[in-house]
């Protein structure tokens, strides 16, 4: 299988940029998708201006935002990218493991990422040649922190869950990018299965740590809350 022609479908937000730089680097012919709200010459609403659009792509890369976009049109790209002949479609994942079953049950999860994947499972079990990747990344680690949601930088303090002791992976913007060129690049290595990718295993207790010792504000980060 070989993989030259990449749609990218929601190219703005966090981690578009990202993506389309790591492809236009990489040498792919990329394709922005947008939305007909932004004067788009196809519709997301409809399957055959999507199909039409889609034609001739090797590969879609789904980076609209899930809770935002209704579920419809996460399924209506599925359908489009299969009947136009796609070989690859990347779901929007790229955060917490939603193969997990406990994972899977949360309310923010399952009502949309699980039946996304779902969708893909049938299809790729009746037509072999169309085939799917979905990426684990874990929190974005840059964003997460320049939002304050891992380590509080601002100040004056962190809530620490869990002790603060406990490993989690965590993965970059730039890191997500690089794997969606290497995902498409190594298609019999990445089908039809989750891709687990991580920049940093770290501990939340770890990254204040040594944002105190890099600056003299996230000094007075420590915790007198959270479990």
């Amino acid at each position: 299988m070989s993989i030259q022609k990449a749609a990218v479908a929601g190219g703005a937000g966090n981690l578009g940029p990202t993506i389309l730089k790591a492809f236009v680097d990489a040498n792919f012919a990329v394709t922005l998708l947008s939305r007909s709200s932004s004067h788009s010459v196809f519709d997301y609403a409809s399957l055959e201006s999507l199909t039409a659009t889609l034609t001739g792509q090797d590969a879609v890369v789904n980076v609209l935002a899930s809770k935002i976009i209704p579920i419809e049109v996460h399924l209506q790209l599925i359908e489009a990218a299969h009947k136009s002949g796609v070989k690859r479609f990347l779901p929007s994942e790229y955060g917490y493991d939603t193969s997990h079953s406990l994972t899977a049950k949360l309310p923010i999860f399952c009502n949309d990422k699980v039946a996304v994947v779902k969708r893909l499972k049938e299809i790729s079990k009746q037509d072999s040649t169309f085939t799917f990747t979905p990426i684990v990344a874990g929190p974005f680690f840059d964003w997460s922190i320049q939002k304050n949601l891992i380590v509080n930088l601002v100040g004056p303090l962190s809530p620490i869950y869990n002790g603060g002791d406990i490993f989690f992976s965590t993965c970059t913007l730039s890191g997500i990018g690089r794997t969606f060129v290497g995902a498409l690049e190594h298609p019999e290595d990445t089908k039809n299965r989750h891709f687990y990718i991580a920049s940093a295993i770290v501990t939340q207790n770890q990254l204040i740590e040594w944002a105190g010792k890099s600056d003299p504000v996230a000094a007075r980060i420590r915790t007198n809350g959270g479990s």
